[in-house]
């Protein structure tokens, strides 16, 4: 029996670096299982097609204590898209509907979020937990 060479596919329509858990798509993947294991509700993810996250319903991942890594990458979102800003905008999406961001710590700005998606301004919620104290 010969062995096959590297370079060929596992499956006609897979890709080896998929198959062999590896890769950015991975470590996405990795992040979201661990997510789902600890939040309700579920990130139910449709596609993730070059290191972004595409979800065709709603995303809410808005607690204060979760940690994005930066390999998080949104594309597509279908409807709302709610998150706790941290200072960093990384991880917001492409695209989405509608979109609220609980911010503690720093405060987002419309101006900034507009540089980077596809979101009409009268659809971004910021909500200005800045000068509050949590309890």
């Amino acid at each position: 029996m010969r062995a096959k060479l590297i370079y060929e596919k596992f499956d006609e329509d897979s890709d080896p670096i998929d198959d062999m858990d590896i890769g950015i798509n991975h470590l996405i993947k990795k992040w979201i299982i661990e997510l789902n294991s600890i939040r309700v509700p579920r990130l139910r993810v449709d596609e993730i097609i070059n290191g972004k996250i595409n979800i065709y319903g709603e995303v809410d991942i808005s607690w204060s204590d979760l940690t994005i890594p930066d390999y998080i990458k949104f594309g597509v979102v279908s409807r709302n898209f709610s998150c706790c800003f941290n200072g960093s905008y990384h991880f917001f999406p492409d695209k989405a509907k509608t979109m609220r961001i609980f911010c503690y710590d720093k405060l987002a700005t419309k101006e900034n979020i507009k540089k980077i998606t596809k979101i009409y301004a009268k659809n971004i919620r910021i909500i200005d937990y800045t000068n509050r104290n949590r309890i």
